[in-house]
């Protein structure tokens, strides 16, 4: 009696590799099959690199990736849509209406500061109808 030898990936064809590989997939699927699994949501992991802000009761920090996003922008001017709940913010000049300075500018680098602004982060907590023992992370 021989001994027979499997095949190595070379020595297969390409129907032969999908069928492992089909065989292979089942099987996870199978192990798989019984938990209920569910996406971890990215908003739940670091974003350096993904524009965000930060909102506390009293203060709102952009992050460095909106900083960086917004080239030479030092002051911007922040808008609210009460209607449809949304928030933006604007560069604009230092000398313009409600011009508000967002980041530290030295000649080397830009780099996120925290802007204190009780009056607005209140007004933004009834709005949107959150928990003010919380603070929020929103992506954009």
């Amino acid at each position: 009696m021989t001994e027979q030898m499997m095949p190595t990936s070379e020595e297969m064809t390409f129907e032969e590799l999908t069928t492992e590989k089909e065989l292979r997939r089942r099987e996870l699927e199978q192990a798989f099959g019984s938990y209920n699994f569910v996406v971890v949501r990215k908003e739940l992991f670091a974003h350096l690199r993904d524009p965000a802000v930060t909102i506390r009761k009293g203060s709102i920090t952009f992050n460095t990736a909106c900083i960086n996003g917004l080239e030479d922008v030092v002051f911007v001017q922040l808008l609210l849509c009460e209607d449809e709940k949304k928030f933006a913010v604007k560069g604009c000049q230092e000398n313009d209406k409600d011009a508000l300075r967002w980041c530290i500018a030295k000649p080397d680098k830009r780099k996120s500061r925290k802007m204190t602004c009780p009056d607005f982060t209140d007004k933004l907590y009834e709005l949107m109808h959150w928990d003010s023992k919380c603070r929020y992370k929103i992506l954009g």
